[in-house]
């Protein structure tokens, strides 16, 4: 914050809240009563100023209390922004990082995909390193979003029987796995769009 925000952000805080309606009130109190003090002497005494006098002396004393205390107010409210923050950036570090970990496990899965189809048939420990992949990446979904990672795991498609052939059930199961392939980049791009979102605006707060 600039020297010359701050100053106006001082003067507002000065004013603000509960204390700034004490002000105004004591202030229109003492205008009052001064007001009332010149058309209302009696016998010529001076004791006909003495409200008028205690008012103002208490909305010096507010002004003063506002004044002095409105830039400690600033600083709390500083810090405390910047704990905010900072909490952002270490989620939005826990974010992509985990997004990194997708990517990654998306990599695998392409190179999984490609490798399977050079094969006629798939084994057991195929279908096995097919669910070990899909189940490890649900686990890091789960960890940004457990609605997702539900929705990751339910294909609507609709599955072959066992008794057709092999090379058409092992289409089926690389056709299943592209298309988790394609939700998963899906589920990067626009977390990663989020994730880029919400730097900026958390940047655009902090240049403020």
């Amino acid at each position: 914050m600039e020297w010359r925000d701050f100053r106006q952000a001082w003067v507002r805080r000065t004013f603000s809240g509960t204390l700034g309606k004490a002000q105004a009130a004591t202030a229109i109190l003492a205008f009052c009563l001064a007001v009332l003090s010149i058309f209302w002497q009696p016998a010529g005494e001076m004791l006909s100023w003495m409200p008028a006098i205690c008012f103002g002396a208490i909305f010096v004393g507010l002004l003063l209390y506002g004044f002095l205390r409105a830039p400690f107010s600033l600083f709390q409210d500083m810090e405390k922004e910047r704990d905010v923050l900072s909490e952002d950036l270490t989620k939005a570090n826990c974010l992509e990082n985990l997004l990194v970990e997708l990517a990654q496990l998306r990599r695998e899965g392409v190179s999984l995909r490609n490798d399977l189809m050079k094969r006629d048939a798939l084994n057991e420990s195929d279908r096995a390193a097919l669910m070990n992949w899909q189940n490890e990446v649900i686990g890091k979904i789960r960890q940004i979003s457990k609605s997702q990672a539900e929705a990751f795991g339910t294909l609507d498609l609709i599955m072959i029987g066992p008794t057709l052939p092999e090379y058409i059930r092992r289409h089926d199961m690389l056709v299943h796995h592209s298309e988790r392939l394609q939700r998963l980049k899906d589920f990067i791009d626009r977390y990663d769009a989020m994730l880029m979102s919400a730097r900026g605006l958390g940047k655009l707060r902090n240049e403020n």
